[in-house]
């Protein structure tokens, strides 16, 4: 009777490591080999002012016809980005891939951090370009003497209405299906090299739903081939997330997810106009993550797992701004991701204005 007691108490903490199971969870921090291992001699061929643009704009998008098509890849050099101090007028050298994503893994030097970054909703392709080279330009700039890869993806996020809450019930499933696609970029990438994952808005509904179909879950119905995933070791940064709150935990849309990350960050601005209105496109709805952060219901529902999540409050930086020209702006917020994008120490660093479960609104707000 007793053992059956225990049996029972322990199953809501163990609940949440079931969900990965199927495959198994990745090696907790501790265990996690350094960067410094992990790179190889090759190294030293590194290119310093190189980036990828990857798009799956001419890819179909439809339902059931994901996988289709090979990715369009350019390669961009931009020797004016890294310069000391670098104008908003640069000299950017677009070349396009003929053999597209085969020519990407060549490029790409076994053991050098990739970090690829996924904008949000409402981006033409022009202004994709444009954001490709800035973000590439702050993230270098964060560590100029640390070798980094950066992939900009650009996926068909162009409005076609003009009303949010039409155009949203289009690009939020053709967000969460592009996590197919870069799943895809994914295996170009040498197993030897860790991978960041930076998400914008509707841009982090495609990296939850990778990480959560790399873990063994599926989305709208379809699930990712056996052994597509390399085992890359991952890590995560979300900026605006226009994600339920709740999505992450077990049982729920992207449950998954964090079975298949060794951290998670989440920036949080509790004054993003944008995200201000997340919840009244349905019913259903719930605040969206990036604005109300985890709440403490999620902690518990995530049980072990929670630990790999930090969150951090952008709310001063931010004020009431959410687009991505706004946090490619700040120097600091660059600074502040960087030992997650470069892998420069086997645990990422803790922000400094972390916000600990329980999460308090009344506790953090700025007034």
């Amino acid at each position: 009777m007793f053992r059956r007691l225990l049996l029972l108490t322990a199953l809501p903490a163990l609940f949440p490591l079931m969900a990965c199971a199927q495959p198994p969870a990745p090696a907790v921090l501790a265990d996690l080999p350094s960067p410094a291992q992990a790179e190889s001699p090759m190294v030293s061929n590194y290119v310093d002012d190189r980036f990828w643009i990857v798009s799956s704009r001419r890819v179909p998008q439809g339902d059931g016809q994901i996988g289709s098509g090979p990715l369009d890849v350019w390669s961009v050099d931009c020797p004016d980005c890294l310069s000391p101090s670098p104008s908003d007028k640069v000299s950017v050298q677009i070349n396009r891939c003929p053999n597209r994503e085969s020519v990407l893994s060549q490029s790409l030097t076994p053991g050098v951090p990739v970090c690829i970054v996924v904008h949000g909703s409402y981006v033409k392709w022009q202004t994709a370009i444009e954001y490709s080279w800035k973000t590439f330009r702050w993230l270098r700039r964060a560590r100029p003497g640390q070798p980094l890869h950066v992939i900009f993806y650009s996926w068909p996020s162009d409005a076609m209405t003009y009303l949010p809450h039409v155009d949203f019930t289009v690009l939020g499933p053709r967000a969460a299906r592009n996590g197919f696609y870069l799943s895809r970029l994914l295996q170009q990438v040498p197993t030897e090299s860790p991978v960041s994952l930076i998400g914008h808005s509707q841009g982090t509904r495609s990296i939850t739903s990778l990480l959560h179909l790399m873990s063994g879950g599926s989305v709208q119905g379809f699930r990712l081939p056996s052994g597509v995933d390399r085992g890359h070791q991952i890590r995560v940064v979300l900026t605006a997330a226009a994600i339920d709150h709740d999505w992450l935990n077990p049982g729920q849309r992207y449950g998954g997810a964090l079975c298949r990350t060794e951290a998670l960050l989440n920036l949080v601005n509790q004054r993003d106009w944008a995200l201000g209105f997340y919840h009244l496109r349905s019913p259903a709805s719930k605040q969206a993550v990036g604005r109300a952060g985890f709440r403490s219901r999620d902690y518990q529902a995530m049980g072990p797992l929670a630990q790999r999540i930090h969150q951090m409050d952008v709310t001063r930086e931010m004020g009431t701004h959410h687009n991505w020209e706004d946090f490619i702006s700040r120097p600091d917020l660059a600074a502040s991701i960087s030992p997650y994008i470069y892998f420069s120490t086997r645990a990422p660093a803790v922000p400094e204005r972390v916000l600990s479960p329980p999460y308090d609104m009344t506790q953090t707000r700025y007034r």
